[in-house]
């Protein structure tokens, strides 16, 4: 004897008829920050990463600018210190002539900075086209007229780190 049905096989069974499953895609997009230190409205050159700036025989409130450029795609955070605490040094003797750093404008105050640099730039994310430009302005101060001749310097040392 045979028995004859209707019902299928899938009906016999609860099989699904779709499976989802995820698929996970893990990638790395390599950090970047690079700074450059250029003429005013330079462009971004990855070589150009010293600058020297020479001012001749100093004249009071005599003024230098240059440009920092941040190419990144990540935050980053800019600090600066000097050597000899914001003062040019002359090269034989302990004797100071004082000058002014600014950046973006605002004057940064760089005694103590040998030990404990100055943040003077921060900003979070990937930096446009051309750079964040952090515009630097270096102003001989008042001099009394009596400084020892010879030759004056000081080394500021720029830091830049990712967050």
């Amino acid at each position: 004897m045979h028995v004859s049905s209707n019902r299928s096989l899938s009906g016999l069974y609860s099989w699904p008829l779709a499976v989802t499953r995820p698929i996970q895609f893990i990638f790395r997009i390599k950090k970047k920050l690079d700074v450059s230190i250029v003429a005013n409205g330079g462009v971004f050159d990855p070589l150009a990463t010293a600058k020297v700036m020479n001012f001749g025989d100093l004249v009071a409130l005599e003024t230098q600018t240059a440009d920092v450029l941040v190419n990144s795609n990540v935050g980053y955070r800019l600090s600066f210190s000097s050597r000899n605490e914001g003062r040019l040094k002359h090269s034989e003797f302990s004797v100071f002539v004082p000058y002014t750093l600014s950046v973006s404008g605002a004057q940064v105050n760089l005694v103590s900075s040998n030990s404990n640099p100055v943040v003077v730039s921060s900003a979070p994310g990937m930096s446009p086209p051309g750079g964040f430009v952090v515009p630097l302005n270096i102003q001989i101060g008042n001099l009394s007229g009596g400084e020892t001749g010879g030759t004056y310097t000081d080394v500021v040392q720029l830091n830049i780190e990712a967050f």
